[in-house]
């Protein structure tokens, strides 16, 4: 139902899908007004007859019972129709032809009339669902249409044909598998976006391909701003690639692809953190709340790590006023919280105190986890992080120490100058 909502035709494997709903000896038949959609294109009655199948209520089905030639030994057939729905004003009529015979007429009856019932119930459920596909399908831009459920493409757009080989045919009901392969070439020249629409527990993904915008050739100031931007395009890049996978989790192909991901992403945030320093004398300062920042910081750790514990205890119960670069401020909090959340346990937690007497003293955060990630072996491993705290801290004018204690594996202590009246 709904094929013939959005194309107002039906391909070779949903014609075959109406032919099983007709019993034994039996042949189904669809129309659209005058049209046969199935058999396609094969008037099975005269035109008189035709028009009689859609005046009955929407409620009804009728038999009846037609001559198959006009010689004496030719017997009769019997044929239901009924009215399951409508495309462009146009109604849609199912019905089945077969022997005529008394016996077994009331189950014939009731086994007709349970088939239309589910063809009227499909047809009521993707109306709304059929609109806004056909909405997709108006766009300029090349539009795909795949079912879920069985992984083959619903409906295509007129645009759709100038990407694909010229020989390939109509790709309707094909595999999305094998037509993604049909459309690499078109891909170095248009993006892959998908959308999921759906309807209950009929759901279609639209996959609409929009042409890549040529852009002229960005002068840049610096070596590090085009060395962020190539990894932020690889970045870009990766996530594509990982989205127009067909493979399953576990494959050599996306385990692969999700690595390049994973290290693309990484190279972009460490450029991220090279820029800061980089650019710092740049970054003008301006005041915020500490504990605030703090929270955001501690927000951002978790998007990644759900399984972290983190804890801010302010001793002042109060806003922490300071004025320094606000970027830079929350980058540093933002790399310590991650050197100690890496550092925790399972089931440990990383804690952190703010401690400020008065606007005229120093404020003192402490960053506590329960694990020795900062020390020994834990400090070879996170050296480069640490150089960058430290470099980093210097920069703001702050002090920073690591130390281990008794209660707790590792201690990251930011000492920060009062930088005036803290409202």
């Amino acid at each position: 139902m709904l094929a013939v909502n959005l194309r107002g035709r039906l391909c070779d494997r949903e014609r075959q899908l109406i032919d099983d709903l007709s019993p034994d000896q039996h042949l189904a038949f669809l129309t659209m007004g005058d049209e046969y959609l199935h058999p396609e294109s094969f008037p099975l009655f005269p035109k008189d007859v035709t028009s009689d199948f859609a005046v009955l209520e929407s409620t009804a089905f009728s038999y009846r019972r037609l001559r198959a030639g006009l010689g004496r030994n030719n017997g009769t057939f019997g044929v239901y129709t009924a009215q399951i729905g409508q495309f462009r004003g146009a109604p849609l009529v199912f019905g089945t032809a077969g022997p005529d015979v008394a016996s077994g007429e009331v189950d014939r009856n009731h086994s007709f009339a349970r088939i239309v019932n589910d063809l009227r119930r499909a047809s009521s459920q993707v109306g709304d669902l059929a609109e806004r596909l056909r909405t997709a399908l108006s766009s300029e831009s090349p539009v795909i249409l795949v079912l879920r459920s069985s992984g083959r493409v619903l409906a295509t757009n007129a645009a759709v044909q100038s990407l694909l080989p010229p020989d390939l045919g109509d790709i309707v009901d094909k595999e999305w598998g094998e037509v993604k392969r049909d459309l690499v070439s078109a891909l170095v020249t248009h993006s892959l976006k998908l959308e999921s629409v759906g309807n209950g527990d009929l759901s279609v993904a639209v996959v609409t391909l929009s042409a890549k915008v040529e852009l002229r050739p960005i002068e840049y100031e610096s070596f590090l701003d085009l060395v962020q931007h190539k990894a932020a395009a690889l970045a870009a890049s990766a996530r594509h690639l990982r989205s127009l996978a067909c493979c399953v989790p576990g494959e050599t192909n996306s385990e692969l692809v999700q690595i390049i991901l994973e290290e693309a992403e990484d190279l972009r945030t460490c450029l991220e953190r090279l820029r800061m320093i980089d650019s710092f004398e740049g970054i003008a300062p301006s005041q915020f709340d500490l504990v605030e920042e703090l929270r955001l910081a501690t927000l951002q750790v978790l998007k990644g790590n759900h399984q972290a514990s983190i804890v801010i205890s302010n001793d002042g119960q109060a806003p922490v006023r300071l004025e320094a670069p606000r970027i830079a401020a929350r980058s540093l909090l933002e790399t310590l919280l991650r050197l100690h959340v890496r550092g925790s346990s399972g089931d440990g937690k990383t804690e952190l105190v703010v401690s400020s007497s008065s606007s005229a003293s120093p404020t003192t955060l402490e960053f506590l986890s329960s694990d020795n990630a900062l020390h020994g072996k834990g400090r070879q491993s996170a050296g480069a992080w640490l150089a960058y705290a430290e470099r980093l801290a210097t920069l703001l004018g702050w002090k920073i120490s690591h130390s281990a204690g008794v209660d707790f594996r590792a201690k990251s202590v930011l000492s920060i100058p009062a930088t005036g009246d803290r409202r």
